[in-house]
């Protein structure tokens, strides 16, 4: 089985040109070639990846660039990914595969590790994550990036609902979401799928 995944490129607070490049060049890296994105047209070069839509251009507010291109995604799992973020090339490859390996409809979240990168390339501060533990979720986000929702669970969800931050935002996803799977319906994918850049601002 090839699924198609969504990336939803969220839109960053204090735009960067180069860490933008990062992103984008981390997802032209992919393996797998089942993808499509969306991505807001400031942060897109000419020409760009045709896989890579720009329809939501006029916004800027992460919330409401997520719902716009959650109702558009043809994915069967849609992934946010942060501004200060990029991915290894076998990020999606690991996600479709654990998809693929599953019973058919058997999994509806899946999330994986991370780690930090700075600008020469150094990686430190891993975070290796747990199963599922709804107990833990209520004191801090375990989930993080990257997480892949089926598609049509995050649309009954509604999306993500405004919050102060875009990590609130989607912490709240995974929370409603958790509620309403069985864990065995909740996979963590034991590697480490996003680097965090360095950086501050716009973290998911």
């Amino acid at each position: 089985r090839t699924p198609l995944l969504t990336l939803i490129l969220l839109p960053a607070a204090q735009p960067s040109k180069r860490r933008e490049s990062r992103r984008l060049t981390s997802l032209h890296a992919q393996l797998y070639p089942h993808w499509e994105a969306f991505a807001p047209a400031a942060d897109l070069p000419r020409p760009h990846n045709a896989r890579i839509a720009s329809v939501f251009s006029d916004l800027n507010d992460p919330v409401a660039f997520y719902n716009a291109a959650l109702k558009a995604a043809r994915g069967e799992f849609v992934i946010a990914v942060p501004a200060a973020a990029v991915l290894p090339e076998h990020a999606l490859f690991e996600i479709a595969n654990a998809v693929a390996l599953a019973e058919p409809e058997s999994v509806d979240l899946l999330f994986t590790d991370d780690d930090d990168l700075d600008d020469d390339g150094n990686r430190s501060c891993p975070r290796f994550k747990t199963a599922w533990d709804p107990d833990l979720m209520l004191g801090h986000d375990a989930v993080g990036a990257i997480a892949a929702v089926r598609t049509r669970l995050a649309r009954a969800l509604g999306g993500l609902r405004p919050a102060a931050t875009a990590d609130l935002a989607h912490y709240d996803l995974m929370l409603r979401a958790g509620a309403t799977l069985l864990p065995t319906h909740i996979c963590h994918i034991p590697a480490i799928l996003c680097h965090r850049l360095d950086d501050p601002a716009d973290r998911l």
